[in-house]
């Protein structure tokens, strides 16, 4: 495939699409500065779903970070999914799935970016151009009855304005979640988060780039208690927020 790449982590390469930004995000995704793990030895999901996979470069650091974990990549772009699948070729662990994820199973319009694919949305917005390609939705009851969450599992949510939906249509599995990366395109949907996980998750890593858009790391919170009661960390050892690029 005839495309640069950048290193990525176990010494593998990761290649890209030449678009604006797209490289110095993509490094912050590699090094871990954008999902930092948990600072707990213990910690490691059986299952990891990224959902948003884009070109695979949080699949490449989750199998690097947790090589036991069986990861699936949901992404529905077809203009990513060639490249994705050439990333992830090698590695037994990870299974591409060519849909986006949602509340009900349908076809639904997936509208360009105006400067590159991580812009790319079912949801129409300042960033997206009129050009659109169909894509498939699948709905997330059926997926997981395929492929079930098991505790304590990690998920990785990045879908340009999807992520409330697809929350709420994982409300009933949650408890089956250790560890949710997820990122917000506005503060109605920011707020709504907070209150559809309420008091089961905690707060342990966030990064705003601008107002109305972050991304944020949450623990459950009783997994959190399970983990300090088995291991001390030190308040230093917990990460830091990461530059963000948009």
């Amino acid at each position: 495939m005839d495309f640069p790449h950048i290193e990525a982590p176990g010494g593998r390469r990761l290649a890209y699409l030449p678009e604006p930004w797209v490289e110095p995000f993509l490094l912050t995704v590699l090094e871990g500065r954008e999902y930092p793990p948990l600072p707990f030895k213990t910690f490691a999901p059986p299952v990891i779903f990224d959902i948003g996979a884009h070109i695979g470069a949080a699949a490449l650091y989750f199998a690097h970070q947790y090589p036991r974990a069986r990861i699936h990549c949901f992404e529905p772009n077809p203009k990513t999914l060639p490249v994705l699948h050439h990333n992830v070729a090698e590695l037994a662990q990870v299974t591409v799935h060519d849909h986006g994820l949602g509340d009900q199973a349908r076809m639904a319009d997936l509208y360009s970016g105006v400067h590159s694919t991580m812009q790319v949305s079912f949801l129409p917005n300042p960033e997206n151009t009129p050009d659109t390609a169909a894509a498939p939705i699948k709905d997330v009851a059926s997926v997981l009855a395929e492929v079930p969450l098991v505790a304590p599992a990690l998920v990785k949510l990045d879908t340009e304005g999807m992520e409330l939906e697809i929350l709420n249509a994982l409300a009933d599995h949650l408890s089956a979640v250790g560890v949710l990366y997820v990122e917000y395109h506005s503060e109605a949907d920011r707020r709504a988060i907070d209150a559809l996980l309420g008091a089961d998750f905690t707060l342990f890593h966030a990064s705003v780039a601008e107002p109305d858009r972050g991304i944020m790391g949450f623990v459950s919170a009783r997994l959190l208690e399970a983990l300090r009661a088995s291991e001390k960390v030190a308040r230093f050892a917990w990460p830091k927020p990461a530059p963000h690029w948009s």
